[in-house]
C-alpha cells in the first residue's frame, strides 16, 4: 500500500505529503488530512523560496542582519530605515539606487534586501 500512496502523491504532485506521511502527528482523520495538507503547503513554500534565490544568482549570501548600519549611510526624506527593509519601495513599485564608495556596503545591501524579497516570494535577478 505504501507504494501506491507514494505512487499516487506522485501523480498528484504532492511531493511533500509524501515525505511526512508517517512524520503527523494526529488525533483524528480530520487533523491528519489538515496536517499533511500544512506539510505540503509548507514544502512547497521552501521549494519556491529555493527556486528564487537560485534564480536570483546572487555572488554570496548576505543578509541584513549581518549588515552593519553606520553613519554614513543616508536614505531620501521619504524613506526609512525600516521602510526599507520591510520592501516597502517593492510594493510601491519603485527603484532603490545605491551609490557610494567602493567598500561601503552597497553589495551587501543590494544582495540582502534581494535575499529577502526572495524570502518573501517576490522574483529577483541580481547582476
Amino acid at each position: 500500500m505504501n507504494n501506491a500512496i507514494l505512487q499516487l502523491c506522485k501523480q498528484l504532485r504532492l511531493a511533500h505529503i509524501a515525505e511526512a506521511i508517517h512524520d503527523v502527528p494526529f488525533t483524528t482523520p480530520e487533523e491528519y488530512i489538515y496536517q499533511l495538507l500544512l506539510k505540503e503547503q509548507d514544502g512547497r513554500e521552501q521549494a519556491r523560496i529555493a527556486r528564487n534565490l537560485k534564480n536570483a544568482r546572487f555572488i554570496d549570501t548576505k543578509t541584513l542582519e549581518g549588515y552593519e548600519w553606520h553613519k554614513d549611510i543616508c536614505l531620501p526624506s521619504h524613506l526609512s530605515k525600516e521602510e526599507l527593509v520591510q520592501l516597502d519601495f517593492i510594493r510601491r513599485k519603485e527603484n532603490v539606487i545605491l551609490v557610494g564608495a567602493p567598500g561601503t556596503g552597497k553589495t551587501h545591501l543590494a544582495s540582502a534586501l534581494g535575499r529577502k524579497a526572495c524570502e518573501q516570494g517576490f522574483e529577483v535577478r541580481f547582476y
